[in-house]
């Protein structure tokens, strides 16, 4: 029996400085890489002549995901992801996963919002980004 599973160790989530040629920078001190949704409305088109419902596949809807990460004031994406957030402008985004072989799916987002850095006792000060992906997934 073949085991087709991946290894997530090692997955990253990077964000591109819209230069050209782009650079892409890991996101670092993820809690975890979050599922990101792609779907699609759906639309019905049963007609009166129809014995059985008649669904479609309609256009992609937009979804968003919430990073966690371990804040630090020295680190220099997460201060691009805070002026993001206030400028509300679009980057490009990839998911890499290094297992063999590696794999990186790209995608367009906008960060909609920034909390200041949340914690409790005995715990690392946490941050939480929420982005609004804008396009398809694209395998790179």
């Amino acid at each position: 029996m073949s085991d087709n599973r991946r290894d997530s160790g090692g997955s990253q989530l990077q964000m591109g400085d819209g230069a050209s040629p782009e650079v892409f920078a890991v996101i670092g001190e993820l809690a975890d890489i979050p599922e990101i949704p792609e779907e699609y409305s759906e639309r019905d088109r049963t007609t009166l002549a129809d014995t059985s419902r008649k669904i479609h596949q309609g256009f992609p809807i937009l979804s968003k995901f919430d990073v966690e990460v371990a804040a630090s004031t020295t680190d220099t994406i997460q201060a691009a992801l805070i002026a993001a957030a206030a400028a509300k402008t679009e980057h490009n985004f990839r998911l890499y996963y290094d297992d063999s072989p590696a794999l990186t799916y790209a995608f367009t987002g906008k960060v909609m919002r920034w909390n200041p850095p949340m914690g409790g006792v005995d715990s690392d000060l946490m941050t939480k980004f929420t982005i609004v992906k804008t396009s398809l997934f694209s395998v790179v």
